[in-house]
């Protein structure tokens, strides 16, 4: 049976970070109590997404990973040169 699973794309800036869940915008602030808040509304079978964004998208990254979400950070100038192509 497979598992159908949800990505999440999170863009992350240094004092807030904005997720779209199921056709909802959410605006949370880059800290701990808005990480808690995300993770409030995440359900099982999610992968978020994110940008290398200096040092602002660490410490989500490692909170989300710390409580067994899928994380997958990209790398900014992939995804430039990916939109480039195209």
């Amino acid at each position: 049976m497979q598992t159908q699973t949800n990505y999440i794309g999170i863009d992350i800036s240094k004092s807030f970070f904005d997720v779209f869940i199921c056709e909802r915008h959410y605006r949370f602030t880059n800290g701990p109590e808005g990480f808690d808040n995300l993770y409030k509304l995440l359900d099982g079978g999610i992968q978020v997404v994110m940008e290398a964004s200096g040092p602002y998208y660490l410490r989500l990254a490692c909170f989300l990973h710390s409580h067994g979400v899928i994380v997958s950070v990209a790398n900014p100038l992939v995804i430039r040169r990916f939109s480039q192509m195209r």
